[in-house]
């Protein structure tokens, strides 16, 4: 399956906001390929892709009253991963690699090194174009291993699922 992103405006800097009607039919655009993506899966056109994840935490810090959580995505090239929706903003490194995100916002091509913030509220598709290398920063009052589906509650809105069955 071929990933048309052309139907999305590029984005021109972090503070863009698209039109509410650029808007919403780029969320009618991202929910055309979910449905897509998931009768491709159903009919074994696609394989659920695996990441591998290492997961790097700090200590509470007593003055702020949380610590950070990492987690460190390995993408291999080709791979299409279709990311959670945020509650809180999350800053966003690519160390490696080049990929595509697409979201209800734009399109944007990244290439490592590339740090930025990632509004909440967006979903977002993406496209790896060379193998990569993804980490995720997060406040977290958590740290281990073990609580991981407590840090995913407090930061994730679960999205529709789109494994197949």
């Amino acid at each position: 399956m071929e990933l048309d992103i052309r139907h999305v405006q590029q984005i021109q800097g972090k503070d863009v906001m698209p039109s509410e009607e650029i808007r919403l039919a780029a969320e009618a655009k991202f929910d055309a390929f979910a449905s897509l993506y998931k009768k491709e899966l159903d009919n074994g056109g696609l394989v659920p892709a695996e990441f591998s994840y290492k997961h790097h935490f700090t200590n509470v810090h007593e003055d702020f009253g949380c610590a950070l959580y990492g987690r460190e995505m390995h993408l291999k090239k080709g791979t299409i991963g279709v990311g959670a929706v945020h509650k809180h903003p999350v800053i966003n490194v690519l160390l490696k690699g080049e990929i595509v995100i697409v979201s209800q916002a734009g399109r944007r091509v990244m290439k490592a090194p590339c740090v930025y913030v990632s509004d909440p509220g967006v979903r977002r598709i993406a496209f790896a174009l060379e193998d990569c290398i993804w980490l995720n920063v997060l406040a977290t009052a958590h740290t281990g291993e073990e609580n991981l589906s407590k840090i995913e509650a407090h930061h994730v809105i679960t999205p529709p699922a789109l494994e197949s069955k």
